[in-house]
């Protein structure tokens, strides 16, 4: 199955220069934005944040090279929703390599849904590893620059 994240990542779901000082810090301010914004309810912010941090204490989603993957599937959501977070400084969140992790896809989908969010999973895993376009990821500023980003990638394949 093939995503097409320009479909499904909206700019108000890129939070550019996120403020946070660690992982746990970030995520609990990219779910409250996704509140914010109205793609998830309110009364979901707290369980959906506890299910990304339990997700962390089996193994970190910092896949390296500037990426991490938070994801869960929750019942709360009604479709396949990503969020990309990027922070200018790097955050700490024990991804693989050590390194410090610049770019966050949150990935949250409704168990129906397995199989978009695995695929989703799986595109961002393989981008964030190909050198030429975590270079363009973890260069990307503004909210325009990522979409259109993820345009271009799908134009290519």
């Amino acid at each position: 199955m093939q995503i097409q994240f320009s479909k499904v990542i909206s700019e108000k779901n890129v939070f550019t220069q996120i403020e946070g000082t660690d992982r746990d810090d970030v995520l609990r301010r990219m779910v409250k934005r996704l509140a914010d914004a109205g793609e998830i309810l309110l009364k979901d912010v707290k369980p959906i944040l506890s299910g990304l941090l339990a997700r962390e204490e089996l193994g970190t989603t910092g896949i390296g090279k500037g990426i991490a993957i938070p994801h869960l599937t929750y019942e709360g959501v009604d479709r396949l929703l990503i969020a990309v977070g990027q922070s200018d400084d790097g955050l700490e969140f024990s991804a693989v390599d050590g390194g410090p992790v610049v770019v966050i896809f949150l990935i949250l989908a409704p168990k129906r849904l397995r199989d978009e969010y695995l695929a989703a999973l799986r595109w961002v895993s393989n981008i964030a590893r190909d050198d030429y376009n975590n270079k363009l990821l973890n260069g990307s500023r503004t909210a325009g620059a990522f979409t259109q980003l993820f345009k271009d990638i799908e134009d290519s394949q």
